[in-house]
């Protein structure tokens, strides 16, 4: 983008989206935001921060981690034993919200035991602030199991962790809006970005990534 559009800087901060949405609020500069669910973009919509319609750029999926070097957790059935320590986000984070609701899927199927959730949920250690904290101790051999976006599985630390796949009948769809933020002092870049982002080039880049297409 920064090629395309001389003299243009793009400065990033990365958070969990409700610290992102928070700071705006609170009124950090920011000319985009790109949230992690739709649910945080529509509240940022609700209180009047969002400039136009939000646009989904990218999709993902869950996936259980667990350390390289651990057989503690070799299936999802495995979340329930007695003694795991588990750790997801905390629940007001996106991938927080979709794990629960991915384990709630499982527990209803039936196919996992009884109170499958109750028992997994019984495990959790930590409520974790953002995705990066939790692949970051998974990675460390801090707990046995965590459940993460697929795109989190980066090649830095692919050795450090193994994924047990979620089936598309229990996985979580997560939906990534992005918008211009109302009060952008760089309004016709912050548009550009948008443009950038959600077209061919930026959906290229998010595929390479391995995020999922826009429906």
């Amino acid at each position: 983008f920064e090629a395309e559009h001389p003299g243009v800087n793009v400065v990033l901060n990365f958070a969990g989206t409700s610290t992102l949405r928070t700071q705006i609020e609170q009124g950090a500069p920011a000319d985009v935001f790109a949230s992690a669910n739709q649910s945080h973009m529509d509240r940022a919509v609700q209180t009047g921060l969002i400039e136009g319609l939000p646009r989904v750029f990218a999709t993902n999926r869950l996936v259980v981690i667990a350390p390289a070097d651990s057989t503690l957790v070799d299936f999802l059935a495995d979340l329930a034993k007695p003694g795991v320590l588990l750790i997801l986000a905390a629940p007001e984070v996106p991938v927080g919200a979709y794990a629960r609701t991915a384990i709630n899927r499982m527990s209803t199927s039936g196919q996992f035991g009884d109170n499958f959730e109750t028992k997994s949920l019984a495990n959790l250690v930590s409520n974790e602030p953002n995705v990066r904290a939790l692949i970051g101790k998974i990675a460390l051999g801090e707990a046995d199991a965590a459940i993460a976006y697929a795109t989190d599985v980066t090649p830095d630390i692919a050795a450090s962790v193994r994924t047990i796949a979620i089936p598309d009948e229990f996985n979580v769809v997560a939906t990534y809006p992005i918008a211009a933020v109302s009060d952008s002092p760089n309004p016709e870049a912050a548009v550009a970005f948008l443009d950038f982002v959600t077209g061919t080039v930026g959906r290229g880049i998010m595929s390479k990534h391995g995020f999922r297409p826009v429906p």
